[in-house]
């Protein structure tokens, strides 16, 4: 349907050492000031224009389902993460 693959199926495509490098990656730029301040921004940003702007309730969805969907981004990344860390515990 898409001219892309799904995350979890690239995922699933690489060898052991690019998975483990794609989760540290993953891992470093979760726990980093930068990523979380940024991401508290976005969810800031559209939080306000949830409450100050939609006149009507497309626009309302619409700023829902962008709340929605960079959670869902951030619950996947913070998954990855502790998957990460329970790999590096194993070790």
């Amino acid at each position: 349907m898409y001219p892309f693959d799904k995350a979890d199926d690239a995922y699933e495509k690489m060898h052991a050492h690019e998975k483990a490098m794609y989760l540290q990656e993953i891992h470093n730029w979760v726990n980093s000031t930068a990523y979380k301040l940024e991401s508290q921004e976005v969810l800031r940003k559209f939080y306000q224009e949830l409450a100050l702007k939609p006149s009507d309730n497309l626009m309302l969805s619409a700023y829902r389902l962008s709340i929605m969907i960079e959670q869902d981004k951030q619950k996947r990344l913070l998954s990855k993460s502790k998957e990460f860390q329970a790999i590096q515990t194993i070790s």
